[in-house]
């Protein structure tokens, strides 16, 4: 599949080593709103239609951090036709069990327990674990070196910071904190 990421920042790259280190697809290049274009960034994502369509691009993975901007570049890049891999890095571990969402991007050294739900479009960055049966609504982003524990639920389009822990059976949404 040919693929282009949308989103040029440090989740971008992140994304694009991991489908590097992944060898399935072949990453075009970028889309990004906020980046000139160039070598990598091959225009923005008002044009995803037109680059599809010039470069045979068959899938796009949206690579940013907020929940709120992710859903609309998404629905953009499904205008143009275009898939949304779920990315799961191979040094993952994840539970058969687990369901992972359209478009949803898992880092490297990530576990993530059984009968796990990672909702569409859902981050979770590098080192971070996410224990059984905890859910992960869509287009959430679980920052690196997380826990978020037994049966926990991360609200959609929230952020939760580097290491932070979501305690069992707790309910994280947006601006909530946890020693």
């Amino acid at each position: 599949m040919r693929v282009i990421i949308i989103g040029c920042g440090s989740l971008g790259r992140v994304a694009h080593d991991v489908l590097q280190r992944l060898g399935q697809d072949e990453v075009v290049g970028f889309a990004d709103d906020a980046a000139p274009a160039g070598r990598l960034v091959l225009g923005r994502s008002d044009e995803l239609k037109l680059l599809a369509e010039r470069m045979r691009i068959d899938a796009a993975v949206v690579a940013v951090g907020r929940g709120d901007l992710r859903r609309t570049l998404a629905a953009r890049a499904r205008q143009a036709g275009l898939q949304l891999p779920a990315v799961v890095s191979r040094s993952a571990v994840v539970s058969p069990s687990a369901e992972i969402g359209e478009g949803a991007l898992v880092m490297p050294m990530v576990v993530v327990g059984p009968d796990v739900k990672i909702g569409e479009l859902a981050v979770v960055c590098a080192a971070s674990a996410i224990e059984h049966d905890a859910v992960l609504e869509e287009a959430c982003c679980v920052g690196p070196r997380c826990l978020i524990d037994a049966r926990a639920v991360v609200a959609a389009g929230s952020r939760v910071p580097g290491g932070a822990v979501v305690p069992q059976d707790a309910r994280f949404e947006e601006g909530q904190h946890y020693a």
